[in-house]
């Protein structure tokens, strides 16, 4: 069994996590004000909704991505209102507020909808992967379920990765 599309899945998600945007800021906010775990789970979000993308944009459901672009101005309306909230919410946080405690579940579980909805606000993601897949000729060669599986998979592990 070849595993070069695991690969492939691998580097498409690596580029995809590697460049800082605000969900990077975000993660590492976490990291720093809560702990490792929220900043890892936050990432994982981030990575699930790449995963999602990738499963939409490898299966070729046209219906669902031409929906989310349709619907883009509102997705990124709704992002942009919940990135200003927590900016706010961050410049008005006095320096005594922040303290340094463990985070429970319930917390943890927040941090990664919260950023996998976010992350998802971000419909350009879908056409990354709809124009890497196609400007690779990923579309024309998954042939079969196992090639597709190992490309979400790759690209899962390496937009958690980065």
């Amino acid at each position: 069994m070849s595993l070069i599309f695991l690969y492939k899945g691998l580097l498409l998600g690596f580029s995809l996590a590697a460049p800082v945007g605000p969900i990077g800021i975000l993660c590492i906010n976490r990291t720093i004000n809560k702990n490792f775990a929220s900043g890892f789970v936050s990432g994982l979000g981030a990575a699930s909704a790449d995963l999602i993308y990738g499963l939409i944009a490898a299966f070729g459901l046209t219906v669902i991505s031409t929906f989310l672009i349709d619907q883009k101005f509102w997705i990124q309306l709704t992002g942009l209102v919940f990135l200003i909230y927590l900016g706010v919410k961050t410049i008005i946080k006095k320096d005594n507020d922040i303290k340094f405690k463990q985070s429970t579940d319930k917390g943890l579980i927040k941090d990664y909808f919260s950023t996998l909805i976010l992350t998802i606000a971000n419909p350009i993601t879908i056409l990354f992967f709809i124009a890497v897949f196609a400007g690779l000729g990923l579309s024309n060669s998954i042939n079969g379920l196992d090639s597709a599986l190992q490309l979400i998979f790759g690209v899962f592990i390496g937009s958690a990765g980065g």
